[in-house]
């Protein structure tokens, strides 16, 4: 009898997709921060361009992603590029959350008997968001208002800040701050907020509004990625490498998600900056802004999410693989 050749037919499957047993849990979380500090510091600047363009009333100085970062340098200088980024980098600990929960509640789906890798993405997206939000929210409002003044020379007192035009001080900061001009902007802003509004009124502002955007944002972009992920892998049929097709699916699942969803980043930014209700907010978006209020800030925001979903998910994804126990590293597709 002719033997057989059982070369090909006895090789493990490569595996594509890592789940949460097969990680080192400690290693995964510790580059998993070292990562976000990396990718933030890089796309900074975008967000804070981004916020500026969403709280400006129409006809005002930004009118442009490329047009407000110019003016910003122009007037401010590079460093005011990156005003609020201490604050904000300590959501760090949010995306850490986040990840743990999204791979979390995807083993206990899959635990569950859940099969569909896309109905896991979408419902570990969106319980990761509101886990994520709880860390997020305050810290978010504090660099939100940061961002939203800028430097100028005021006599002999040297640097003071003030609200941008078109812009209003909800806060009474710039008369804080002619007070006493050598405060801090971080404490000032703290103690306001603590002040008019008290701790969990005042710093979770927009809470709910913010997960009305970033749930269904972040749901629909893990759905977006692994359709996106599994069509290109299918149409490539094997000729590239697995970490190719994920780098071609994160940006444009941000983009998708940047376009269909940046009316609720908008309502969520004006909520939380200018400190005005639900309805109101709605209705001053609508009476200033019209259609626009859809495209607000788009620009910005699509140059932001598209850079941050390839370069975090990219690292995510080598991060994943970096992470696995030894016995399994030779069985994992790259």
């Amino acid at each position: 009898m002719a033997s057989l050749d059982l070369s090909n037919t006895c090789q493990p499957k490569q595996v594509e997709v890592i789940e949460w047993d097969m990680m080192k849990k400690s290693k995964f979380a510790s580059l998993n921060i070292m990562s976000s500090l990396g990718v933030r510091a890089l796309l900074y600047p975008l967000t804070l361009v981004k916020t500026r363009m969403q709280v400006t009333s129409k006809g005002g100085p930004y009118r442009g992603a490329l047009a407000t970062l110019s003016g910003i340098l122009r007037e401010e200088g590079p460093t005011a590029l990156y005003r609020g980024f201490w604050i904000n980098s300590f959501q760090v600990c949010s995306g850490l959350t986040y990840v743990l929960t999204y791979e979390r509640v995807r083993d206990l789906l899959a635990s569950g008997g859940v099969k569909s890798s896309e109905l896991k993405a979408f419902i570990g997206g969106g319980f990761a968001s509101v886990t994520g939000q709880l860390i997020l929210v305050p810290l978010d409002i504090i660099s939100q208002h940061m961002m939203v003044f800028s430097r100028c020379t005021a006599g002999r007192i040297g640097l003071a800040m003030v609200p941008l035009r078109g812009q209003t001080d909800a806060l009474g900061i710039a008369a804080r701050l002619r007070e006493s001009p050598s405060s801090s902007l971080t404490l000032v802003i703290c103690r306001e907020i603590y002040i008019r509004d008290g701790l969990i009124k005042g710093f979770y502002r927009g809470y709910f509004a913010s997960l009305m955007c970033y749930a269904p944002s972040s749901a629909l972009f893990w759905l977006c990625y692994h359709i996106y992920s599994k069509n290109f892998k299918l149409i490539a049929d094997g000729r590239v490498p697995v970490m190719f097709a994920n780098g071609l699916a994160a940006p444009l699942s941000g983009l998708t998600v940047a376009i269909t969803t940046n009316f609720l980043d908008v309502f969520r930014t004006n909520i939380q900056v200018l400190r005005t209700g639900w309805l109101e907010t709605c209705v001053n978006l609508w009476t200033k802004d019209r259609w626009n209020v859809f495209t607000k800030g788009l620009s910005a925001r699509m140059m932001s999410t598209v850079l941050s979903s390839f370069f975090y998910l990219t690292s995510y994804e080598i991060i994943k693989r970096l992470s696995v126990h030894s016995e399994l590293r030779d069985s994992i597709s790259w």
